[in-house]
């Protein structure tokens, strides 16, 4: 689930096999929070929908289709698929986070690491990085231009960093917690990690 500034609108992905959709909903809160059913965006195939980040400099909303390894670009005005992708992930294409000023848009590979596309010159595969067993929701902070990469399977946090060029490496990895699937980072260089297993959020601070 997204919230896309530009049109006061929520996105949300509706994952099915065959009937796979974004769904637009209308957000309101003058004196009262509102969302009210305003449009859908077919993403069939492929296992659906999967993840979303929105790019307001380019006035797109982006999506995987998972199981094709598949990345599509929704225009926001028109909603309409406007681009598609073959991404470079191995396994299922997962999270997704972007560098809205550098254009870039990272992949998260569900058999582990990360896929770096520009987003401004027609998906082009900058990089790919394998680390880990598999990974599911990103984080990114565009100041340190470090991505964060969760394993679930191992309990590990992957922090990688992108070069100018826009290649990633392996800065190194912190323990967390075995189920850990998601990532949220935020401009004070820590970033969030779930703890599902036992109901908590893990701090990490990153010092690389």
């Amino acid at each position: 689930m997204r919230y896309v500034p530009a049109t006061h609108e929520v996105w949300v992905t509706e994952e099915d096999p065959q009937k796979g959709q974004v769904e637009i909903l209308a957000f309101s809160a003058g004196g009262k929070v509102m969302l009210s059913h305003a449009a859908d965006v077919k993403v069939a195939g492929g296992g659906g929908p999967e993840s979303l980040a929105v790019d307001p400099v380019r006035s797109r909303v982006y999506t995987n289709r998972e199981d094709q390894k598949v990345t599509v670009a929704i225009d926001i005005a028109s909603r309409r698929i406007v681009a598609e992708w073959k991404n470079g992930t191995e396994g299922l294409s997962s999270g997704l986070a972007l560098d809205e000023t550098e254009a870039w848009l990272f992949v998260g590979s569900g058999a582990g690491g990360v896929a770096v596309l520009d987003a401004a010159h027609n998906g082009r595969i900058l990089g790919t990085l394998k680390v880990g067993k598999g990974t599911d929701l990103i984080g990114y902070n565009p100041t340190l231009r470090h991505v964060y990469v969760p394993d679930p399977k191992e309990g590990k946090l992957a922090i990688i960093g992108v070069s100018p060029g826009g290649e990633p490496r392996l800065l190194g990895t912190v323990e967390t917690a075995k189920g850990s699937h998601a990532a949220a980072a935020e401009d004070r260089g820590q970033v969030w990690v779930t703890d599902p297993d036992h109901g908590r959020l893990l701090v990490v601070k990153d010092t690389l």
